[in-house]
């Protein structure tokens, strides 16, 4: 059987193929939605949940927050796209004269970790090679072989502040 020239087996497939994608957007009566139980359920994974949330993961403003920092991927895909063609314009353009020092600072502090690959030296907290001991660490080295105002230390020191002896 033909109806306006498709067949009816054409339609019964259009139709059903519409109503599968409808279905799909209808919410369950049985589904409620908890903003509270939600935002526990990601602190699982991230960690992380300021004071100022607690019990308020149905406010507006917990949800502008929450938003802002963790992005839809879309929006951090084409940021990554846009980095990926801005940046080596921006390097030549406004950075040309300081690309030997930039270039040197790579080299210099890149180290290799085993099960990372080339990491920034001072990412790996080693307080012999790069340490500060106005800060706290057990030596003190050059003044261009040591991290500025004491951040690597400091960061260090916020860390354990922050998550204990959390590893």
């Amino acid at each position: 059987v033909t109806i306006f020239n498709r067949n009816l087996w054409w339609y019964l497939a259009v139709t059903g193929a519409v109503l599968a994608i409808v279905r799909s957007f209808v919410i369950s009566k049985a589904a409620v939605f908890e903003p509270a139980s939600a935002l526990e359920d990601v602190t699982q994974y991230t960690h992380y949940i300021p004071k100022r949330w607690r019990r308020k993961g149905h406010t507006h403003k917990v949800y502008l927050e929450f938003v802002a920092l963790f992005q839809n991927c879309l929006v951090v895909f084409c940021q990554e796209i846009f980095s990926v063609c801005f940046v080596p314009y921006l390097l030549w353009s406004s950075f040309h004269d300081r690309a030997d020092d930039i270039a040197s600072f790579v080299r210099q502090f890149t180290v290799h970790e085993e099960g990372l690959g080339d990491v920034c030296g001072f990412s790996t907290f080693d307080f012999e090679k790069y340490g500060n001991a106005k800060f706290g660490a057990p030596v003190h080295r050059q003044k261009s072989e040591r991290s500025r105002q004491g951040k690597m230390e400091k960061s260090y020191l916020n860390y354990r502040v922050t998550y204990g002896d959390a590893n």
